[in-house]
């Protein structure tokens, strides 16, 4: 309506985009997304007149054109606003030939529009150039957002940046790890999918594979995508930011490919809550989770464009017919029309959700265009000469940039960057009682809100009846979940695809993808998912029960002869046994076995001291005791032989002092031992299920314990040899040989197990055996005669 003081353009996709041989053009007729929303704007406009407070004694109008949902189109149709906006500036007292009157007394003051992103950034870029403010309803890229570029674009729409928001809180609510996503191309799509695939990959949510959809894409290609995506098992999820046409292609895809159920669809507000884009494709969209932007029904609107027909409709839209004629099937050719007489439009037909947006645009250039002609114009019946003459797109936007206002859509208001404020619902497309429908689950205003907050627990359902939790734990994932204790390896060709693989027996599983190993120190814990301080033991207990009953009888039987040597200390038989050496040796079997015992007693510094001297010490003591005796017997019968005159050191005194200098060579040995390396507790590791806490026998103390007893052993087993015919009352020659013999098979079988061993537990074990078998050899070698003499034959004593 050309003839109205100030207008409005309009740019609609009132048809969809055609892809041809020779490039893009107008395609078919888009009911929804063109027509509905072109009668959204005429309806706004006489909303506006309607309203005495706002432009009053002013009508506003509209020119609206039809960009066909391409950039190139779009262009060459803003181009017409621009000839119509510079020749009412240019020519002020002319008039155009063929044009009403009333022509150049009109304002063009804005443009509402476009839909498509790409096509607003062309008619951004053309109209900045001309200081001419654009409200879009429907163009959602980050890009224009950018007020560098496009100083002179506004939007009542949120940008993309917050719908790859709300998809990724979706996909967290689902608990998937990763999704393939397809985009068409063009700017909508390449920077929604953009914003979304940054906001992934900070969430820690997988894009397995990531499809730009070209222009150029034939069935097959579609045909081919669906196949790759069907060839990864576990994958589930789809994100969609595309336009409809080639979501329209990607089901009919599915359904050549027989993919039906297989995949579950995530789709921007482009797919929304529009039913004609799912029509005979129901079964392949089932379970879809769609974004819309928050609006509120408008009733009136609803009430308004289904009483329309083709009698009472805006000359403003010449399509309506065109728009009647797809709808019923039929033609408006005059008299010989084919369409019904009295018919309407449905009442519970669907309304496109971005109608509210659109009469939002035109509500907030009639709001700010009432403070630019009150500004302009005060006490003026009509247009004044400044608001026509004056190039006046600086001044209105700065003037729409600061206005709010209750709109259909909510609260407007446009923030730094001319964008909405970003507020979703979240649908699923699932069957009823009354068939596939939109199911309202979710808002979003900067986090998910679930309509049912049980919702919140379980995710939403993809497959069920309604709006159900989802006890068929749906996932998407690019790998099976891995067992405790195996970890994820990555493909090569996918880099977030992965096969389990099994961790060491001392590893862990670390971040999922890859295995740790546990310090000397510790131990996997039994999620397989860190390490734990492995548990601190000591000695096995049976052994060490055994080891410590066996000790404890050798010390009885040991105070046992002892008692009676001092009951029967003055019977010839104690008497020719040498008391003070007998006594010495009896103190060090008693050593013996308190050493076995201390050997296994749990460790401390004290501990620890005494184990590493008595090793040696104690034995010595015996061996040592044992050694001079069979020395001062061999030496008596060999001088018998030649003199009738004893040999020398053989009273107690000197026999002590021997005994004293041979003990203290161990002593001195032993000393130096301790001295280099100070007794302590110690941590070693037989395996890797514990810790043994044991103390630091060192190799020096075994060597030398071992090799200055050995020595002594083997004098002992000479002496006792060379004295085994000495006449029955020195028989003790002889029992001390057959101890020695018997000590010395047992220190053969003892020397390989000790050093061939690796194993602390049975390494101190055989070393505590040892020491505690040889003193009961000799406590039954040398003391059993004797004791059952003295007890039952006290005759031969």
């Amino acid at each position: 309506d050309i003839t109205a003081d100030i207008v409005l353009g309009g740019l609609f996709p009132v048809h969809s985009r055609l892809e041809t041989a020779v490039g893009q053009t107008c395609g078919e007729l888009s009911s929804e997304r063109g027509v509905q929303r072109l009668e959204a704007m005429i309806f706004a406009i006489k909303e506006v007149n309607k309203n005495t407070t706002l432009l009053p004694n002013l009508t506003l109008g509209a020119l609206i054109h039809d960009t066909c949902g391409t950039d190139t189109i779009g262009l060459e149709e803003t181009l017409e606003f621009i000839m119509d906006s510079l020749s009412r500036q240019n020519l002020p007292t002319q008039q155009c030939s063929g044009v009403d009157e009333n022509f150049n007394k009109t304002l063009l003051a804005g443009v509402i529009g476009a839909a498509s992103s790409s096509v607003s950034i062309q008619v951004a870029n053309l109209l900045r150039l001309f200081k001419m403010p654009q409200i879009s309803y429907a163009s959602t890229s980050p890009d224009l957002s950018n007020k560098h570029r496009y100083d002179f674009f506004m939007r009542t729409v949120p940008s993309d940046a917050f719908q790859a928001r709300v998809i990724r809180d979706v996909i967290r609510a689902l608990n998937w790890s990763a999704v393939f996503t397809v985009n068409s191309k063009g700017n909508y799509g390449e920077r929604g999918i953009e914003e979304f695939h940054m906001l992934a990959k900070e969430a820690n949510i997988c894009v397995v594979e990531a499809v730009t959809i070209e222009h150029s894409f034939t069935a097959e290609a579609f045909d081919d995508v669906i196949r790759r995506f069907m060839r990864e098992t576990g994958m589930r999820g789809v994100v969609l930011f595309c336009t409809d046409n080639d979501i329209r292609k990607l089901l009919n895809a599915a359904e050549r490919v027989q993919a039906e159920g297989r995949f579950s669809w995530i789709a921007s507000d482009y797919w929304g809550t529009r039913h004609g884009l799912v029509k005979g494709r129901e079964s392949l969209a089932k379970g879809a989770i769609t974004i819309t932007l928050r609006s509120i029904p408008h009733t009136e609107y609803r009430e308004y464009f289904t009483s329309l027909t083709p009698t009472n409709y805006s000359k403003a839209n010449p399509w309506f017919e065109e728009f009647w004629e797809k709808n019923f099937k039929c033609k408006l050719t005059g008299n010989s029309s084919t369409c019904p007489a009295n018919t309407s439009l449905s009442k519970e037909m669907y309304i496109d959700n971005k109608v509210p947006f659109v009469i939002d645009a035109v509500r907030a250039f009639a709001t700010g265009l009432d403070v630019l002609y009150r500004n302009k114009c005060p006490n003026t019946d009509g247009l004044c000469e400044d608001l026509m003459r004056q190039n006046n797109g600086e001044e209105l936007m700065s003037i729409l940039q600061n206005i709010s206002f209750q709109g259909v859509s909510g609260e407007v208001k446009f923030d730094s960057q001319g964008d909405a404020t970003g507020m979703y619902d979240v649908f699923t497309f699932n069957q009823t009682e009354s068939g596939y429908n939109y199911i309202k689950v979710a808002t979003w205003d900067g986090g998910l809100h679930f309509v049912d907050p049980a919702l919140q627990a379980g995710g939403l359902d993809l497959g069920g009846e309604g709006v159900l939790l989802n006890p068929s734990g749906v996932q998407s994932s690019c790998g099976e979940p891995c067992a405790r204790g195996y970890y994820r390896k990555l493909r090569r060709d996918k880099a977030c695809c992965w096969t389990c693989l099994p961790c060491g027996k001392d590893e862990y599983v670390k971040d999922l993808t890859g295995c740790g190993r546990c310090t000397e120190l510790e131990r996997p814990d039994p999620t397989r998912t860190g390490c734990v301080l492995l548990p601190l033991r000591y000695l096995s207990d049976s052994w060490s029960i055994m080891v410590t009953c066996f000790a404890t009888v050798g010390i009885i039987c040991v105070l046992g002869v002892s008692v009676i040597f001092i009951m029967f200390s003055e019977t010839p038989l104690v008497k020719a046994s040498g008391r003070e050496l007998t006594a010495t040796l009896l103190i060090g079997l008693f050593l013996c076995y308190v050493e076995g015992i201390m050997l296994i007693l749990r460790p401390s510094v004290f501990v620890c001291g005494l184990q590493r001297f008595g090793v040696g010490f104690a034995p010595c003591v015996c061996y040592a005791a044992l050694l001079i005796k069979t020395n001062r017997i061999a030496r008596i019968f060999a001088k018998s032989e030649r003199s009738t005159k004893p040999p020398d050191f053989i009273n107690p005194a000197s026999q002590l002092l021997i005994l004293a200098a041979v003990v203290g060579v161990e002593v001195v040995l032993a000393g130096v031992g301790l001295g280099y390396w100070s007794p302590k507790q110690t941590e070693k590791f037989p395996t890797k299920s514990d810790i043994l806490s044991t103390c630091n026998i060192q190799d020096y103390d075994l060597v030398v314990a071992m090799s200055y007893n050995v020595l002594l052993i083997l004098l002992c087993t000479i002496y006792a040899f060379r004295t085994r015919k000495t006449p029955a009352n020195f028989n003790e020659a002889r029992y001390i040989g057959f101890a020695m013999y018997t000590t010395c098979v047992i220190w053969l079988a003892f020397l390989p197990v000790q050093i061939g061993v690796n194993d602390k537990d049975y390494k101190t074990l055989t070393l505590s055996i040892n020491v505690t078998l040889n003193a009961t050899t000799l406590l039954l070698c040398v003391f059993g005669p004797k004791v059952y003499i003295v007890l039952f034959r006290p005759t031969r004593n």
